[in-house]
């Protein structure tokens, strides 16, 4: 958490209570706010109901995510294609050596050439087992993100799970600016 008027980190005033550092120990702000853990962290939950599903905010991400997703299957899309060129190639060379053979060419060279062909298995193997394309953004996906919030929410509440939850959650919050009304 840090002070919107001057940038200085908010720190543990009292049991449960957070204030500006700047203001408290060094006297060089005025920002004399203080506020309850439990009132930030109630923050947050309401900022993940209310402010995230704005469909502006829900726009903005749903286009962000599409971009990443495509960029992602293009370039598994571009591995892929690669994979099956390299087959092909094989399958041709395997076609030619057998045609060798059938003419009664050196074993010994043939061996060692089907030997470095083997790896058409390992290709097949890789294309067969790779990730089909599926759409990964739920097409329900704003009606759906309010039940789970809720959930967090409830999770959050549990005495035994609720601070390790909410321990993840602030590792993906980036900061928090505490700002005086009069000051916004």
């Amino acid at each position: 958490m840090k002070c919107g008027v001057c940038g200085a980190n908010y720190t543990k005033y009292g049991a449960s209570r957070f204030a500006c550092a700047g203001a408290r120990d060094r006297a060089t702000c005025a920002n004399d706010i203080t506020v309850r853990g439990d009132d930030v962290e109630n923050a947050i939950l309401e900022g993940l109901k209310s402010r995230l599903m704005e469909p502006a905010l829900f726009e903005e991400f749903a286009r962000e995510f599409i971009a990443e997703v495509n960029k992602s299957r293009s370039e598994a899309s571009s591995i892929k294609a690669a994979m099956r060129r390299d087959l092909e190639r094989i399958d041709r060379q395997i076609k030619r050596l057998v045609d060798v053979i059938l003419e009664g060419g050196d074993a010994k060279a043939i061996n060692i050439k089907l030997k470095e062909l083997a790896e058409k298995s390992r290709l097949t193997r890789e294309l067969v087992t790779s990730p089909k394309e599926e759409p990964l953004l739920h097409p329900n996906l704003a009606m759906i993100y309010p039940s789970r919030i809720d959930a967090l929410e409830a999770l959050f509440r549990d005495a035994e799970e609720g601070r390790e939850a909410f321990e993840t959650l602030r590792g993906l919050i980036e900061g928090i600016r505490i700002i005086p009304e009069d000051c916004e």
